[in-house]
């Protein structure tokens, strides 16, 4: 049977104007999701088709900066610590390929390895600030979801494939939210926060009011969902349990991102900045320093550099540019250690 031609393949919808995102990018329903608590953590559900491609393209858009990469085993990070450029390394990828960038190369995000990340700013997406509308239209009642209390600034996107791998547990381990004035899992920081699903999968993320609990909260987040967060529920620490890649949410060859699942992060920074600017700095950051990298994520994780450069055609696939900028050298030998 004849493949069906994806969303790319046949032109993307008419783009609406800046004043219609708002008709466009609308919530189905709201659910609580902590209603025996302090009903800290809601789930917004229903985003159409439409509207998660128009922010997938906004958070994707040219200019943007940030890192990428895939994954050096356990052996090659410590390699690296010791013999920095002088050695020599292999970047693994999905499904057992390899991704080397010698210097510097044009390519389409579907071939950007497993995983990355980068910022851009509120005001520059008039799709995203449709968004955090659509959040206060959909929770009315409450006073998290919209001004004084939540005022996002700021949008942190990174995205995530599975790539082959399977999850034991978490995928990436569990953590805490660290762009918060309060330590790690200490009640007091409270600033709302959002998060945006999109992709292909349906992801289940997992809550725990301490990494030491051994029950989970499990939501499962379609794409195109989102969550909100505030008070104490900001404090607890979350993990991916699941990623479904064959979700019928997810479209197919129908859905333009061509990642597993996107995280959309809209963030206000108001009380980070005033009290924590080094944290605020860091967070913001387009590259880890290596400097302050103690989980050795610059270059163990993302060892590339990218800058969003925009699609050949009205509607093709978006593309980056992706730089060595750590100079690595690269062996045609894996290291067959641990990832």
């Amino acid at each position: 049977s004849r493949r069906r031609p994806g969303r790319e393949a046949l032109g993307p919808p008419v783009a609406p104007a800046t004043a219609d995102f708002t008709q466009l990018i609308r919530f189905q329903c709201c659910e609580d999701l902590d209603p025996n608590g302090g009903h800290e953590l809601l789930c917004f559900r229903g985003l159409s088709p439409a509207a998660q491609d128009a922010l997938y393209r906004a958070v994707f858009a040219e200019g943007c900066e940030g890192e990428a990469g895939g994954l050096m085993t356990r052996e090659e990070r410590a390699k690296w610590k010791q013999l920095g450029r002088n050695g020599e390394y292999t970047v693994q990828s999905c499904f057992g390929r390899k991704w080397h960038v010698e210097d510097e190369e044009v390519m389409p995000l579907a071939d950007m390895g497993f995983h990355g990340r980068h910022h851009l700013p509120m005001a520059d997406s008039a799709q995203c600030q449709a968004l955090a509308e659509a959040i206060r239209a959909a929770a009315p009642h409450c006073s998290a979801a919209g001004p004084p209390e939540f005022r996002p600034e700021h949008l942190a996107v990174s995205y995530e494939n599975l790539g082959g791998r399977v999850i034991k547990g978490t995928l990436c381990g569990t953590a805490y939210d660290d762009d918060r004035c309060s330590r790690r899992g200490e009640v007091g920081d409270g600033t709302p926060k959002a998060f945006l699903f999109l992709g292909k999968a349906a992801v289940t993320v997992g809550f725990k009011g301490d990494k030491k609990d051994r029950k989970w909260l499990r939501v499962r987040m379609a794409p195109g969902d989102c969550l909100l967060r505030f008070g104490a529920a900001r404090a607890w620490c979350m993990g991916v349990l699941k990623i479904d890649t064959a979700a019928p949410e997810g479209r197919g060859d129908d859905n333009m991102c061509p990642f597993d699942f996107v995280h959309v992060k809209l963030c206000d920074h108001r009380r980070l900045k005033r009290e924590r600017p080094n944290l605020f700095a860091r967070c913001h950051a387009t590259r880890i320093d290596p400097a302050d990298d103690k989980f050795n994520m610059n270059p163990g994780c993302f060892q590339y550099a990218y800058s969003i450069v925009g699609s050949d055609l009205p509607g093709g696939p978006i593309k980056a540019k992706v730089l060595n900028d750590n100079g690595i050298r690269f062996s045609a030998a894996s290291s067959g250690g641990t990832l």
